[in-house]
């Protein structure tokens, strides 16, 4: 997997951005547009949804306690709060859009409410 520290202000390109549906728009096995990770941890955001005034997003959210669709602001990731000091959130630069059920399908222990939550 190819990663790049990028800055803040572009953990949303406005490519994605712009191919992304508004919030609110949620179906069954949405396409994630976007992922977001933190390196040498289990934070994965996978983005279905996104309002670019708020920076509000939506998605689907993996780690090793919880995994959930969930609402979440950019600023806050951007931010690193709640993050180990030296943790970033970072960008996969190689996410190619896909459903959500091919994802999942992928994991090892798949979160089985993942596709039924919505």
């Amino acid at each position: 997997m190819t990663t790049k520290q990028i800055d803040a202000p572009n953990l949303m390109p406005e490519s994605i951005a712009a191919l992304l549906p508004s919030i609110n728009r949620h179906r069954h096995d949405p396409i994630v547009y976007l992922k977001l990770f933190v390196p040498d941890s289990t934070f994965e955001w996978y983005i279905t949804e996104y309002d670019p005034e708020e920076r509000l997003c939506f998605g689907f959210v993996r780690n090793n306690s919880e995994n959930e669709f969930a609402y979440f602001l950019l600023n806050q990731l951007e931010s690193g709060r709640g993050l180990r000091a030296g943790q970033n959130v970072q960008l996969d630069l190689k996410w190619q859009p896909k459903p959500l059920s091919e994802i999942v399908s992928t994991w090892k222990n798949p979160y089985d409410g993942a596709m039924s939550d919505l």
